[in-house]
């Protein structure tokens, strides 16, 4: 019994890791679908709230060091890559990992995603600290837009993972390609999750970006043990929930100093 369970692990442990890296490919290449129109979404949004701050705003330099007004083809391509593809790529990771729960919500599963995307990074945008919401555009519209912004990522998200899901079953050539730069985008996004870790470790400050990071990690892992052992129950629930009460509560904070 012993050496038929020493020979299985070696299936089992290739089993898991093609597991994983056909989840993150899929994850990737959904987030590759999805970055362009949510990064000049992002930029519209930037712009609405450039027109908000009024005439005297045009010019001055955000805390990223954009210029207020100015429409570059280097600050779109800045936020389709980090507006749109990190943020959709933390989104198809998040819903990959935690499909089994917010497959309970139906139809309404891509709105569950938003939520619980805003929940887990919504105060690393929505940030108090940030001055730019008190100098560009009233912080109630930019607040508004910035929510908007997520839930409806979520909403768009669900079904492109869901679609890229079915087109893995069996590829073809050219998606297979897409398969592979996805499977690319997924690993640097692991990685920038895992890296605030470094930070935390050192007692260095953790800024509102690598809370959320490691938020969002912690709902990675607490997702995929749940599945592994527990599956779909209310304690499981209860658990893969934990990151995002936390997130909720964090970004409810932050919202009652912004729009105070």
């Amino acid at each position: 019994m012993t050496v038929v369970a020493a020979a299985a692990a070696p299936r089992q442990a290739r089993a898991l890791a093609g597991g994983a890296v056909r989840e993150l490919a899929i994850a990737g290449t959904a987030a590759l679908v999805v970055a362009v129109p949510v990064g000049l979404v992002a930029r519209l949004l930037m712009k609405v709230s450039a027109v908000a701050a009024g005439p005297g705003a045009a010019g001055t330099v955000t805390e990223n060091g954009n210029v207020v007004g100015d429409l570059t083809l280097d600050g779109t391509a800045a936020l389709i890559l980090f507006a749109g593809l990190a943020s959709a790529g933390v989104g198809a990771l998040v819903y990959r990992a935690a499909g089994p729960w917010l497959a309970a919500f139906g139809r309404a599963r891509g709105a569950a995603l938003g939520l619980a995307f805003l929940a887990l990074s919504g105060s690393s945008v929505i940030d108090p600290r940030s001055v730019d919401f008190a100098r560009f555009g009233p912080a109630g519209l930019n607040v508004a837009m910035f929510v908007a912004l997520f839930l409806a990522t979520g909403v768009v998200l669900a079904p492109v993972v869901d679609a890229v899901g079915r087109a893995a079953r069996a590829p073809s050539a050219p998606q297979l390609a897409g398969f592979a730069a996805g499977l690319a985008v997924s690993s640097l996004l692991l990685v920038s999750l895992v890296a605030p870790l470094a930070t935390w470790a050192n007692s260095i400050v953790l800024s509102s970006g690598d809370v959320a990071a490691l938020r969002t990690l912690a709902a990675l892992a607490l997702a995929i043990a749940a599945r592994w052992t527990l599956g779909v129950t209310p304690l499981s629930y209860a658990i893969v929930a934990v990151p995002v009460v936390h997130g909720g509560l964090d970004l409810a904070g932050a919202l009652r100093s912004l729009l105070a």
